[in-house]
C-alpha cells in the first residue's frame, strides 16, 4: 500500500491523484452490495479513460444539501465516535495499492487495526436504517475494498444524525467471499481497460503503452 496522509480530502490534490484511478467511492460500479458484478462496469470504465487521458478528474455530480451536510458534520462525527468509542484517530488522505491501480480515502485511520467511514444522514434516512439493518450492506462494495487495500482488521461504518438519542455504529471485517469476488471483478476491468487503453494509444491519444 502506499499512503499520502499529506495530501487534504477534497482539495486539487487530493482530486488530481484520484483522477484515472478506480476509487472506493465507485466500487459500487464494479460490484453490487450483494456481490453480483455491477451494470455500471463500461460506463465507469469510460470516465477513468477520459481522465487517463486528459489527466484531469471528470466532474460527474456538483453534490447537494445531504453532500454539504456531510462536510460540515464529518469532523463533529468523528469527535463523537472518538469519544464515545474511546478510539485514536487519524486522517488519511490517500491511499493506493502498489500498482497504483485502485485508490481509496478512508475518512480516519482507527488506531493500529480500524478503519472508519463516516455517513452523516438526516432524520428520514437514519430511521430508514434503523428499520432495514442495511447500513453495512448498502456500504459494503466501499468498506470492504478499503479493507483490502489496507490490509486493517476491521472498519466501523458510523452513520451520524446529531439530533437523534443513539448513532449507529457497525462493525465490519473482511468479508473473504465478496473480496474474492471483488478482485474477480476488478481483474476482468483491468484487462478491459489495457485493451481500450492500448487501442487508444494505436489512436495517439494515449502515450507509453
Amino acid at each position: 500500500m502506499k499512503s499520502y496522509p499529506e495530501i487534504e480530502q477534497g482539495t486539487e490534490a487530493w482530486r488530481k491523484i484520484r483522477a484515472g484511478k478506480v476509487t472506493a467511492s465507485c466500487m459500487e460500479k464494479i460490484i453490487s452490495p450483494t456481490g453480483q458484478e455491477s451494470k455500471q462496469a463500461d460506463k465507469y470504465m469510460l470516465q477513468i479513460l477520459g481522465e487517463i487521458i486528459s489527466g484531469e478528474p471528470e466532474e460527474t455530480w456538483s453534490g447537494n444539501s445531504d453532500t454539504e451536510r456531510g462536510k460540515t458534520l464529518e469532523q463533529e462525527a468523528a469527535d463523537y465516535y472518538a469519544m464515545t468509542q474511546e478510539a485514536e484517530l487519524e486522517k488519511m488522505g490517500f491511499c493506493t495499492t502498489d500498482d497504483d491501480f485502485l485508490g481509496i480515502s478512508p475518512d480516519r485511520f482507527v488506531g493500529d487495526d480500524g478503519l472508519l467511514e463516516i455517513k452523516t444522514a438526516k432524520q428520514s434516512v437514519f430511521v430508514d436504517y434503523l428499520l432495514s439493518g442495511k447500513l453495512e450492506q448498502d456500504h459494503r462494495p466501499q468498506t470492504q475494498c478499503c479493507l483490502y487495500v489496507t490490509g486493517r482488521k476491521w472498519v466501523d461504518t458510523f452513520l451520524y444524525c446529531p439530533t437523534m438519542p443513539k448513532q449507529i455504529i457497525i462493525r465490519s471485517t473482511p468479508n473473504k467471499p465478496f473480496i474474492t469476488s471483488m478482485c474477480e471483478y476488478l481483474s476482468k476491468f483491468s484487462k478491459t481497460l489495457a485493451d481500450k487503453k492500448s487501442k487508444l494509444a494505436e489512436l495517439g491519444y494515449i502515450n507509453g503503452i
